[in-house]
């Protein structure tokens, strides 16, 4: 991806360079934001106020319901990193391989005892 153009990371990654999703299979550990928390609120704002800026076409926002925050990245297709136990998963073009693997590999894990 040319990231000369000023992209994010995550164009090329995650998403076209027009905003749109990219497939990218996986799955994760996520905790959902509460509209009632100042936070949401503040986040919803700032949406509010970015839309209105000569550059608010340029971002993808989420809508505020889906808001959330990401606590564990447990698979990734496109994440292969040393040392974290995925890297043993094969890339394959179908998903259910993957994640019998990374499964398989989490029964065998044994709790640290403090």
């Amino acid at each position: 991806m040319d990231q000369s153009i000023g992209y994010t990371r995550e164009v090329g990654r995650k998403f076209h360079p027009d905003g749109s999703a990219r497939l990218f299979p996986g799955n994760t550990v996520i905790c959902f934001a509460a509209a009632s928390e100042p936070l949401y609120q503040a986040a919803v704002g700032l949406q509010d106020r970015l839309r209105t800026t000569s550059y608010g076409h340029r971002f993808a926002l989420l809508p505020p319901p889906s808001f959330h925050m990401t606590v564990i990245e447990l698979l990734c297709d496109q994440v292969r990193e040393q040392g974290n136990g995925r890297q043993r998963c094969r890339l394959m073009p179908r998903y259910r391989s993957p994640m019998r693997t990374f499964w398989s590999e989490c029964r065998q894990c044994r709790p640290r005892r403090p």
